[in-house]
C-alpha cells in the first residue's frame, strides 16, 4: 500500500512540476508582452489596423456616392469663389461691384461705406 502512495505522491510531483514550468514560462511571456515598447508596438498595429480599415470605408462610400460628392465639392468651391466670381460676372456685365449685393467686394480698397 505504501508502495502505491509513493507512486501516486511521485506522480501528483511530476504533474505539479509541469503545471508550474506551464505557469512561470506563460508569466515570462506576459511580462515580455507588458513592456512599453511591447505595448507601445501593439496600441500602433491597432490604430493602424483601425485606420487602414477606416479608409477603406471612407473609400468604398466615395465609389457608391460619386455624383453627391463631386456636387458638394463643386458647391463649396463655388461658394469659396463667390466673390472673384462675381466681381467677373459684374465687369462683363457692365456693373458696378457694389451693385451686385455684395459687402466687401470692391478691390477699390474702400470699406465699403458709400454714400
Amino acid at each position: 500500500m505504501s508502495g502505491e502512495l509513493e507512486a501516486q505522491l511521485e506522480e501528483d510531483r511530476v504533474l505539479r512540476d509541469a503545471a508550474r514550468s506551464i505557469f512561470f514560462s506563460g508569466l515570462a511571456n506576459t511580462r515580455k508582452e507588458i513592456t512599453p515598447s511591447a505595448l507601445g508596438q501593439r496600441v500602433a498595429d491597432r490604430i493602424g489596423a483601425r485606420a487602414d480599415e477606416a479608409s477603406d470605408a471612407a473609400i468604398e462610400f466615395a465609389d457608391r456616392h460619386k455624383a453627391p460628392i463631386i456636387a458638394a465639392l463643386a458647391a463649396a468651391g463655388l461658394w469659396l469663389a463667390r466673390r472673384p466670381i462675381l466681381s467677373t460676372l459684374a465687369r462683363f456685365t457692365g456693373k458696378r461691384e457694389e451693385e451686385t449685393g455684395e459687402e466687401g467686394a470692391t478691390d477699390s480698397g474702400e470699406d465699403g461705406d458709400h454714400e
